[in-house]
């Protein structure tokens, strides 16, 4: 007998196909949360922010309607990297700040003390334009240093009074990071700057 040889008989199979991760409605509800948290996060940050700044203002007025300056405008803002922006102008701002801006500098330690621990914010106070005009005259000195530095890698500034040795100090650790740069004082308890590396 001759053997049939019949070729078997091909089962036709179904082969699925995994749904995409953003065909499964489970994934794109889980997605949507994780989205819908953030936003709402986000917006509830931002409203805090608002209530915060509202809260800072009155307060900072309530204070000083206790003070015996005349000060009538105050405007309070918090900058996009969490920095507090607080503007205060009136007749008696020379006052305010004091001589050599020692009046200035107490107040704005003062307030950043408070913002700081309460709101964890960072200060910038302006008081008329005495902040603006400070920062302008120290760009001005701060040209020759600059270009010292970049010569002989190291430098020191002449003394300053008040405020302006901060914001000096402030610029330069800013412009060289990777230098060592601090504050001296001498005998005569005038304070200045040494930029220097860092040593080894």
């Amino acid at each position: 007998k001759e053997v049939s040889h019949k070729e078997p008989k091909q089962v036709k199979q179904d082969v699925k196909i995994p749904p995409k991760a953003t065909d499964n409605p489970a994934f794109e509800t889980y997605t949507e949360d994780i989205w819908g948290e953030e936003n709402r996060a986000c917006e509830s940050q931002n409203q805090d922010d608002e209530a915060n700044v509202a809260q800072i203002r009155t307060e900072i007025e309530s204070l000083f309607a206790l003070l015996p300056f005349d000060i009538d405008k105050f405007d309070v803002r918090l900058e996009p990297d969490k920095t507090l922006f607080v503007y205060i102008d009136g007749r008696d701002c020379a006052l305010l700040i004091g001589e050599k801006g020692y009046r200035y500098k107490a107040l704005s330690y003062l307030l950043f003390n408070w913002v700081n621990s309460k709101y964890g914010y960072s200060l910038r106070l302006e008081i008329a334009e005495f902040l603006k005009n400070q920062e302008e005259m120290i760009d001005v000195y701060l040209k020759d240093i600059v270009q010292l530095i970049k010569l002989n890698g190291r430098a020191q500034t002449k003394t300053f009074d008040g405020i302006l040795v901060y914001i000096a100090l402030n610029k330069l650790r800013e412009m060289f990071p990777n230098k060592y740069v601090s504050v001296r004082q001498n005998e005569a308890d005038e304070k200045y700057i040494i930029i220097n590396d860092f040593r080894r």
